[in-house]
């Protein structure tokens, strides 16, 4: 089930964090690139990040979650995990389907490293947009997804 998190809530930021540690653990062993914000981040800094968090939850456990800031009109996604223990279930693709029933431009940003990621996104429909070098050795690959108001 897709639910809105209260990251407010002590109990959700501590499942959200573990997540977030848990899987950017795993993306930085990926790319080979280990400076990765995310994993840099406390539970306080969740707490003051103004995005929205939506959870895929299953038998009362996170596993997996999207967050995300509206700035005029453009839903920018900062974070999609999933529960390394629930990969290959639909649920990443789940939880962005969710975002694009919002009918806003939708931006999101991932390590051109990444495959998994960028494959999830160009099936989806997502268009790249650009590449950009943020860090050394640290390529990232922009995307656009423009939903149409019918």
């Amino acid at each position: 089930m897709i639910v809105y998190l209260d990251i407010n809530d002590l109990k959700t930021r501590c499942a959200v964090h573990a997540l977030q540690r848990k899987c950017y653990t795993q993306e930085a062993q990926l790319i080979n690139f280990y400076d990765i914000p995310p994993l840099q981040e406390t539970r306080e800094d969740l707490h003051h990040s103004e995005e929205t968090f939506v959870g895929y939850v299953q038998q009362q456990q996170i596993q997996g979650v999207i967050s995300y800031k509206i700035d005029n009109e453009v839903l920018d996604v900062h974070r999609l995990m999933v529960d390394p223990n629930h990969s290959r279930k639909g649920i990443a693709k789940s939880l962005v389907s969710f975002i694009l029933q919002k009918k806003k431009d939708v931006i999101v940003a991932t390590p051109q490293k990444n495959i998994p990621a960028v494959n999830l996104y160009l099936q989806m429909g997502f268009t790249t947009t650009h590449h950009q070098v943020v860090a050394e050795g640290l390529q990232m690959q922009y995307f656009r997804f423009k939903t149409l108001d019918i």
